[in-house]
């Protein structure tokens, strides 16, 4: 609706790249921006940058056989990235590769979106310098980089091999993506992209139906290379029937609300708090202070604002709607951000009992 807005009374102008392009999206970008030319890659291109071999993985990546191969990967001098859907489970998973691999000088970073800007930044610093595919100080000795779904924009980061949670194709292919990335591996020994068959439910954030249907899919494709190339019909056959429908009603829902409460009523250089909420609500996104940082956050405002909003740390709605009913969020001054009773830390993040 964003770019409908700005393309009929702006004339302006967009490109939108992906590698996961189901229909659907297609056809509402096409009617969004009153039709579009579209650029698709020919299959020998496809072919020439096959970079990938799925591996099918029994149980869940918490396991301790899950942890187990992990473990000796990263022992083994390989850089493993592992993903994880839920901020907690990485924050788990995080803490128990700390404790097995550190006899072995083995580094272990924890990146996901419950870091503040600043923390954020210098983690994002470290991994591009230690495995960024053009990178001059790359490791050569084993690290394992524990992520959420944050790993899968704007990084351009190459990697040997990842274990991740089930989740929808087009998360996994992004994942996929920060794995032999320049192409170190050839063909046949491309790297290994590793897929937990469990848990199947969605783990709350993501549609059941759509985790299953994509399982189904990469189990008929296992032990194979990844063809970039058929992603789209792999989408398709994802989303085609019942899914598509609900998908289809959902996004009308969303796209007409979306419209009406903050496009419609949106006014240069006039805030409105009621706007604001209702923006946060469509994005499912809010950025917070956490108590601790509270002080430092009025003592930079003023004379540092861009390094006091560095301090902000994004949270869902659902979850801030949560410690509200808890009362967990704090009184705050006019003009400060929603300031919550929460721990903090450089190393773990925003924490939640």
């Amino acid at each position: 609706k964003t770019i409908e807005y700005l393309h009929r009374h702006f004339n302006a102008r967009f490109l939108v790249m992906s590698a996961t392009f189901p229909s659907l999206i297609k056809e509402w970008l096409q009617e969004a921006l009153g039709g579009a030319q579209i650029i698709e890659a020919d299959d020998d291109l496809y072919k020439a940058f096959q970079r990938h071999r799925l591996v099918m993985l029994d149980g869940e990546l918490t396991s301790e056989e899950g942890i187990g191969r992990i473990v000796r990967d990263a022992e083994a001098g390989k850089s493993v990235l592992v993903v994880c859907n839920l901020v907690d489970r990485a924050q788990e998973v995080y803490e128990r590769l700390v404790s097995r691999l550190r006899h072995a000088g083995v580094e272990v970073k924890l990146l996901h979106g419950r870091f503040n800007v600043h923390d954020r930044l210098t983690k994002e610093g470290w991994v591009r310098d230690a495995v960024g595919s053009k990178s001059e100080t790359r490791k050569s000795e084993g690290i394992v980089l524990v992520a959420t779904q944050v790993v899968e924009v704007s990084l351009d980061i190459d990697l040997d091999t990842v274990y991740t949670d089930p989740a929808p194709l087009e998360a996994l292919i992004q994942r996929f993506g920060r794995i032999n990335r320049s192409r170190r591996y050839k063909a046949p020994n491309l790297a290994p992209v590793h897929v937990f068959r469990e848990p199947r439910n969605g783990q709350i954030i993501y549609n059941e139906a759509l985790v299953q249907r994509t399982l189904t899919i990469l189990d008929r494709e296992a032990d194979k290379f990844v063809d970039e190339s058929a992603i789209g019909w792999w989408l398709d056959e994802i989303y085609h029937g019942d899914i598509e429908a609900q998908w289809r009603r959902d996004y009308a829902k969303a796209a007409q609300e979306f419209e009406d409460v903050c496009i419609r009523k949106m006014r240069p250089f006039q805030s409105d708090t009621a706007l604001e909420e209702e923006f946060y609500k469509a994005f499912d996104s809010i950025e917070v202070l956490p108590e601790s940082l509270a002080d430092e956050y009025r003592r930079l405002r003023d004379g540092e604002p861009i390094r006091a909003g560095e301090l902000l740390t994004p949270i869902s709605w659902r979850r801030f709607m949560g410690l509200t009913k808890q009362r967990r969020v704090r009184p705050r001054e006019k003009g400060e951000p929603p300031i919550v009773a929460a721990p903090y830390s450089s190393e773990l993040g925003l924490t939640f009992d």
